[in-house]
């Protein structure tokens, strides 16, 4: 037993560290893929892993049509399934804006950052509308994602979950919700310069140390009552 808690400790740890320094630079891209699953867990299938089963995305302001300060990538899908029909999909931010400063993340001003869905609007930074489900509890759908052309020449960071809500105004939960997203926008950074810095240093999710540290802790008591 000993021995499974110090492999469970190790390959956390290990992880971690990994998620941390040596990110694979190809997984970023492409859209927000996800599945309803059993436990009203909504998985999301594609992106790099962090930890646990938080995921990194990547995007570039000057995408496509919308100018150079804003992008509609990743877009996000849901697969057809268990969610349920004309449900509504919805990010639920799980902190304030972050900006790069050249060598960490700090705390930035939400209201640099707008998000718009194609079909209901504006929304709000905190909590918003991705999409609406169709008649086979699916969503495909791209947020326009706004930066203000006064914001600085670095990176930026939002962390949420996907969450489900039986209507519009976003009152009530349908119980669905996956691990954290994390998106980080290049706003005119050196593609070099971008990898090496901002998404390399992308923080490991809170409840994955906490895990770890869990995991520390109860291995320790074991080895003092030995």
């Amino acid at each position: 037993m000993k021995n499974l808690f110090l492999l469970g400790l190790f390959s956390v740890l290990a992880f971690s560290a990994n998620a941390e320094g040596d990110h694979d630079h190809g997984a970023h891209g492409g859209d927000i893929i996800s599945a309803a699953e059993t436990g009203f867990e909504i998985h999301v299938e594609t992106g790099e892993a962090l930890g646990g089963e938080a995921k990194l995305f990547e995007a570039n302001f000057g995408d496509f049509e919308l100018g150079a300060y804003g992008t509609d990538e990743p877009g996000f899908i849901l697969e057809d399934g268990p969610f349920g029909a004309y449900n509504y999909l919805a990010y639920n931010m799980q902190s304030d804006l972050k900006e790069w400063d050249g060598s960490s993340w700090t705390a930035s001003t939400n209201s640099l950052l707008t998000l718009e869905s194609h079909d209901f609007g504006v929304q709000p930074f905190s909590l918003g509308i991705i999409g609406e489900s169709d008649s086979e509890g699916g969503v495909h759908e791209h947020l326009e994602f706004l930066i203000d052309p006064n914001a600085s020449a670095q990176a930026f960071l939002i962390e949420f979950i996907l969450e489900g809500y039986s209507d519009q105004a976003l009152s009530s939960t349908n119980g669905w919700s996956s691990e954290s997203v994390f998106i980080v926008f290049n706003n005119g950074m050196d593609e070099a310069s971008f990898d090496a810095g901002p998404v390399s240093a992308v923080p490991i999710p809170a409840a994955w140390l906490f895990l770890a540290s869990g995991l520390g802790s109860l291995l320790l008591g074991r080895r003092l009552k030995a």
